[in-house]
């Protein structure tokens, strides 16, 4: 991503949308872009994540910054999902084979290969609600899916499907209730 940058090869559309939008918040104009049609990125997408880029962008005011931190949010995801591996298969050596698998996945990659996306950053917090959810930790599992929701209003479903989980295989009846429904409100407030 670093030499794509400094090559001239990426572009406004998304990079230079969402790094305006930072730096903008930053200056106190909250999540505003020029470059997409004098708007409030929040009236386009809701991605409030990204004001976890801002301390980041602060220190490091570059468009680099954003790349960074997409590759390090993606990176996470291998420790959920090597725990989530490791207890859910009998054989421990499957583990590393789940690993690879996962590391050579298309769209896993594919999304690396684009400038920058701020679902990137959620999904680490999607892996890991997985994992707290059926170890039962539902207080865990509900902090996760909060910040899960603030990658992009489609997250949404996922936590919906999480809820379902929580509340027809885990047993967990008031807390996959009130997931599926905070999630389906949420939605339906964040696209009207």
């Amino acid at each position: 991503g670093f030499e794509r940058h400094l090559a001239f090869e990426t572009r406004a559309f998304d990079l230079g949308i969402f790094a305006q939008a930072v730096w903008n918040t930053l200056q106190g104009d909250w999540f505003f872009s020029s470059i997409k049609e004098n708007i409030n990125l929040m009236g386009d997408h809701v991605s409030p994540i990204l004001l976890l880029t801002a301390p980041f962008y602060a220190i490091w005011p570059d468009p680099r910054t954003l790349i960074l931190l997409q590759a390090l949010a993606a990176a996470s995801l291998f420790i959920p999902l090597a725990l989530i591996a490791r207890d859910k298969l009998k054989d421990r050596s499957l583990v590393l084979i789940v690993l690879l698998m996962f590391f050579f996945y298309s769209p896993m990659r594919a999304a690396l290969h684009e400038d920058f996306h701020p679902e990137i950053l959620a999904e680490p917090f999607l892996w890991w609600a997985f994992f707290f959810l059926d170890k039962g930790r539902a207080v865990r599992f509900l902090l996760c899916l909060v910040f899960a929701a603030t990658g992009k209003e489609n997250f949404l479903g996922i936590t919906f499907i999480l809820g379902f989980y929580a509340l027809m295989f885990k047993k967990m009846r008031l807390t996959g209730g009130a997931v599926m429904l905070a999630s389906v409100g949420i939605f339906l407030w964040e696209t009207q």
